[in-house]
């Protein structure tokens, strides 16, 4: 004898909530990204962006802080 037992519809639209967010944080991580392509990560990888430290340490926390939402809800997923 077997039995099956069907997911609540709760459970599936928690599931799909799960996953818009995680998708959201992709998003917003990809626009930060490309939007600072052209004046940051462009000019670090060929060498060629010159500035104070700091600006370098403030660009490394805040994309930091988008891959932490990613991750936050990753876990989530």
């Amino acid at each position: 004898m077997s039995t099956t037992i069907d997911r609540p519809a709760r459970v599936l639209v928690q599931s799909r909530a799960d996953y818009f967010y995680f998708y959201m944080a992709i998003s917003c991580a990809a626009v930060a990204f490309l939007g600072f392509a052209p004046t940051y990560w462009i000019p670090v990888a060929q060498g060629t962006f010159r500035a104070n430290p700091i600006v370098h340490i403030h660009g490394l926390a805040f994309f930091a802080w988008t891959q932490i939402g990613i991750a936050s809800c990753r876990e989530r997923v």
